[in-house]
C-alpha cells in the first residue's frame, strides 16, 4: 500500500471547480484502489475554512495526538465516497511573519500583497502539513492541487523527503489576462512550482504548454537565485527540468493526453449518468420558460457563467448587436449569471448599445438538475471565454446535446473560443464551432458571422447537436481515463526524485 498525500483546497462546501474535480475523480480512484487496479491510496487532505459552519465535519480520533502535539485540530468528512481530513489552525502575528519569511527564503515567494484567506486559511494549513505528514506512514509522494495547495507540497516534500507533483487547474498568467502582478504570492507560487516539482501536470495540455510558456522563463531566474543556497546538484536536477520542460512543448497530444518525463496534460472527466436521466418533459419546460423571455425571436442563445472580462462577455454582447443590426438576425441572449454590482454596469452597457429588448439577465441561483435542464434549452451555447484551462460548460454543452438527441430533440450548438482546453474538446464544424483567439481577445464579427451560420442552417444545426452527443460519450472524457494517465505520472515523479537523490 502506498499512500498520495493529496493536498486540495475548497473541499469544505460543495462550491467551486476544485469541489467538483475531487468528488467526481476521487470515487473512480477509490474503487480502483479497492478492486486492487491500483495500490496507490489517496490520502485527502483540505484546510478547514473558519469563516464558514462546520456542516457535516467531526474531530477526527486518528489524529488525536498530532492535533493536540502541535494545537491544531483535525476533522474529517465524506467527499466523493473518500473520507476527507481538513486541518483547522492558525498563527499569530508572529508567526506569521516568521512563516513569510520562510517562504521568501525557501521559495522566493513574496506575502506582503496577501489576503485575508492567503494569512488566516493558506498559511497555517501550508506551516502545519509537514507534521501531519509525518505522522502518517507509507506517503509515497504527494499530489498538490493549484497553487493553493502547492506551498504545503513544498513544505511536506522537504519535511519527508517524498515526491511532489503540482497539478495546474488554471494559471495566475491567463487569469490575469496575460498581465500577472509578478511581486503577487500566486505567481511566485506557480513558478516555484516548475522548480519544486518532480512533476507538473495541467488540466488540458494546452494548459500546461500556456502554464511553461509563461513561467519557465521567471521560474529559472528565481532557481538560479536559490543556486548557492540548494547546492550544485539540485541546480543540475532544475537544469534537466527546464530543458524537458521545452521539449515538451514540441509535440502534439495524442487523443487529448500528453505525457513527457517532467510534464503532462491530461483532461478532466464528466459523469453523464445525470445527463442521460433527463426527460423530454424537463428539456421542453427549460426551452418554455427561455421562449418566454422572447416570445417573438426566431432563436435564443445562452451564455452561463460569471461575468469576469476573461469570459468574454463584452465582445459577445457586441455580436449581439451585430446580428441584429447588420446581420438582421431576430435572436435573443440570456445571460445566466450571478450577478452583483456589475449588473448595473452591464444593463446601462446593454442600453447603450441598443439591444435592451433583446438580451435577458437571468441572475438566479440554479441547482445542478436545473442548470443541466437549462443548458439544453438554447438554439446556441455562446461560450467565448478568452481564458479556459479545461473547458467544463463547453464538455456540458455537449452533454446537453446527449441528454436532446436521446430524447429525440435537437441540442444546442455550443459556440467557444479557441483558447485552452476547448481547442482538444472542439472539433469546430464537427462538434461545434471555435472562434479564434488571440492576445485574449475575440473579435465580435467573427462571433456572428458563425452564429448567423447556424441560425441560417438548420441542416448543420442538426448534424452538430448529433456529433456532439456522440464525442461527450468518447472514453476520452471519462474519469477513469484521468486516472490512468495519473498514475502513470505518479511513476514517472518516483523516477525523477530517485534519479536526483541518487546524484
Amino acid at each position: 500500500m502506498r499512500k498520495v498525500l493529496f493536498l486540495i483546497t475548497e473541499l469544505q462546501r460543495p462550491v467551486g471547480g476544485l469541489y467538483r474535480f475531487a468528488v467526481e475523480y476521487l470515487p473512480v480512484w477509490r474503487k480502483a484502489f479497492e478492486e486492487k487496479e491500483t495500490n496507490f491510496e489517496p490520502l485527502v487532505f483540505a484546510p478547514r475554512d473558519i469563516s464558514a459552519p462546520l456542516g457535516d465535519l467531526v474531530i477526527e480520533p486518528g489524529f488525536k495526538d498530532i492535533a493536540e502535539t502541535h494545537n491544531v485540530k483535525i476533522y474529517s468528512a465524506v467527499r466523493g465516497n473518500v473520507k476527507c481530513y481538513f486541518l483547522e489552525s492558525t498563527l499569530n502575528e508572529n508567526e506569521l511573519f516568521d512563516f513569510h519569511h520562510t517562504l521568501w527564503e525557501k521559495y522566493r515567494i513574496k506575502s506582503e500583497k496577501a489576503s485575508s484567506y492567503y494569512n488566516k486559511i493558506l498559511c497555517p494549513f501550508w506551516n502545519h502539513m509537514p507534521e501531519v505528514a509525518k505522522s502518517v506512514e507509507n506517503i509515497i509522494l504527494i499530489d498538490a492541487q493549484d497553487w493553493l495547495s502547492f506551498p504545503g507540497g513544498f513544505l511536506v516534500k522537504e519535511s519527508i523527503e517524498k515526491p511532489l507533483i503540482c497539478r495546474f487547474h488554471s494559471g495566475e498568467f491567463g487569469r490575469a489576462m496575460g498581465k500577472p502582478d509578478m511581486e503577487n504570492a500566486p505567481v511566485r507560487i506557480e513558478a516555484a512550482a516548475l522548480y519544486e516539482a518532480d512533476y507538473v501536470v495541467g488540466v488540458s495540455v494546452p494548459e500546461m504548454k500556456f502554464e511553461i510558456t509563461n513561467l519557465l522563463p521567471f521560474s529559472g531566474r528565481l532557481s538560479s537565485e536559490l543556486k548557492q543556497q540548494r547546492g550544485r546538484e539540485w541546480y543540475n536536477y532544475q537544469l534537466w527540468k527546464q530543458r524537458e520542460y521545452r521539449r515538451f512543448l514540441f509535440f502534439d497530444s495524442d487523443k487529448m493526453h500528453l505525457i513527457g518525463k517532467n510534464a503532462a496534460g491530461i483532461p478532466n472527466g464528466i459523469i453523464l449518468d445525470g445527463w442521460k436521466k433527463i426527460k423530454k418533459e424537463e428539456i421542453l419546460k427549460a426551452k418554455d420558460m427561455l421562449r418566454r423571455n422572447f416570445p417573438t425571436k426566431d432563436k435564443i442563445m445562452l451564455f452561463i457563467g460569471r461575468t469576469e472580462r476573461r469570459k468574454g462577455l463584452p465582445p459577445l454582447l457586441e455580436a449581439l448587436r451585430k446580428l441584429k443590426y447588420e446581420y438582421h438576425q431576430n435572436v435573443g441572449l440570456v445571460i445566466a449569471s450571478v450577478m452583483n454590482d456589475e449588473r448595473t454596469e452591464y444593463e446601462n452597457k446593454i442600453r447603450e448599445m441598443g439591444i435592451e429588448n433583446d438580451v435577458v439577465i437571468d441572475s438566479r441561483w440554479l441547482s445542478e438538475k436545473e442548470k443541466m435542464a437549462l443548458l439544453c434549452a438554447p438554439d446556441i451555447l455562446a461560450l467565448p471565454s478568452l481564458y479556459e484551462p479545461f473547458g467544463l460548460v463547453t464538455l456540458e454543452g455537449l452533454a446537453a446535446d446527449l441528454a436532446c438527441e436521446q430524447n429525440h430533440l435537437t441540442g444546442p450548438v455550443v459556440v467557444t473560443g479557441d483558447i485552452g482546453g476547448m481547442k482538444d474538446i472542439m472539433r469546430s464544424g464537427i462538434d461545434g464551432f471555435k472562434v479564434p483567439v488571440e492576445d485574449f481577445s475575440i473579435e465580435p464579427e467573427l462571433l456572428a458571422s458563425v452564429t448567423a451560420m447556424i441560425m441560417e442552417h438548420p441542416e448543420l444545426h442538426k448534424r452538430l447537436s448529433v456529433s456532439g452527443a456522440k464525442r461527450v460519450e468518447d472514453d476520452i472524457f471519462k474519469w477513469e481515463n484521468t486516472l490512468r494517465h495519473t498514475l502513470r505520472i505518479y511513476e514517472k515523479a518516483i523516477q525523477n526524485y530517485s534519479k536526483w537523490e541518487s546524484e
